[in-house]
């Protein structure tokens, strides 16, 4: 299977070769996602995470000694860049069975890792270059339905942490909107208040600028940005000027004149 990828192992420097079928044979039915530990995103760029899968290449081949290498079949980095690495040929290095068939993770499972760890945090395009990962992997093998994190697998790791665990958990996948499905409405100034919005609190990072906004994300959003409670201010203030009563216990409300 050829997924679709915007760097092969020989772009990125591989040790070894890789996606010849050699090292295990596959019979996948879940994608698992993985992180790289500790890692710090020092810069969403492709230089720096090549840099980052060659050294984590290193490591395994020659301090593990994985004769597979890199122990990740495909690899995401926050500058929405997606990587081959052992590809859909070979198995993974990830022990256990999470589902109980008898059949090792290592054989069912395709690895995806995102290129950071626990002292970062995803991006919008890295959740969309996931997000095209799972659904071209799916697209070309019906037997693949399922997603799961790492620590599903082995209970001692963290990996690959809360976010993307959120992002399993909550199928946000099936929903995103993938980097070639988005429209650009030519107007960056949308852009610098979506991420003001995040940096709020008010929206999340899983939302998408150029997305389509769900009912329960749009009440999220409503209740994030305090409008119920300027709607129930506005409610209490008619109330009283038409002598039914006004604020009562348990509003909360704040409101801010000027001029």
């Amino acid at each position: 299977m050829n997924i679709p990828v915007d760097y092969d192992q020989d772009d990125w420097g591989a040790l070894v070769p890789m996606d010849d079928g050699t090292y295990g044979t596959m019979v996948p039915d879940k994608v698992v996602i993985h992180w790289g530990g500790g890692t710090k995103v020092e810069e969403a760029s492709v230089a720096w995470e090549m840099d980052r899968l060659q050294r984590w290449d290193r490591y395994h081949t020659n301090g593990r000694g994985w004769d597979g290498g890199l122990a990740y079949n495909y690899g995401v980095g926050n500058s929405g860049t997606k990587y081959r690495a052992r590809g859909w040929n070979e198995s993974g290095a990830q022990s256990g069975d999470e589902d109980g068939d008898d059949i090792r993770e290592n054989q069912e499972g395709l690895a995806i890792v995102w290129i950071g760890g626990s002292a970062s945090v995803p991006t919008n395009v890295a959740f969309e270059a996931m997000t095209e990962f799972i659904r071209d992997i799916m697209a070309a093998d019906s037997n693949i339905t399922r997603v799961i994190g790492h620590r599903e697998i082995k209970s001692s790791t963290a990996c690959p942490g809360d976010v993307w665990m959120q992002f399993i958990e909550e199928e946000r996948w099936k929903e995103m909107i993938a980097r070639d499905d988005k429209a650009d409405d030519g107007l960056p100034v949308h852009d610098s208040n979506f991420q003001e919005a995040v940096d709020a609190g008010v929206m999340s990072g899983f939302t998408q600028p150029g997305g389509v906004a769900f009912n329960d994300e749009i009440a999220t959003f409503l209740a994030r940005a305090g409008v119920y409670n300027i709607a129930k201010l506005e409610a209490r203030i008619v109330a009283l000027e038409a002598g039914g009563g006004g604020l009562q216990d348990g509003d909360n409300v704040t409101l801010n004149k000027s001029g």
